[in-house]
């Protein structure tokens, strides 16, 4: 699900008329199993390990959340930290 994420944020600008360009900053998985060992180049940045403290990096405006399991905990502490979910 992250992979179809990733395409759509690249692809966006082709179907809607942005006033900038999405730029994907971090990857944090939360399951060792699904761990990306390093980022795609279309992102701008590394792939952190965990994910709570990265919400709160200024360059953060929106989490998209792929995650089956915990989507809620994950929303309601990107919300709190002021985030777009």
């Amino acid at each position: 699900m992250g992979r179809a994420h990733t395409i759509a944020y690249r692809e966006v600008g082709a179907v809607f008329d942005l006033p900038a360009a999405p730029v994907l900053e971090i990857i944090a998985e939360i399951d060792a199993r699904t761990r990306v060992p390093r980022p795609p180049a279309s992102w701008a940045s590394g792939a952190p390990p965990r994910t709570g403290a990265n919400w709160c990096r200024p360059r953060v405006d929106l989490v998209d959340i792929t995650a089956r399991r915990r989507a809620s905990r994950i929303a309601i502490a990107a919300q709190r930290a002021g985030k777009h979910v």
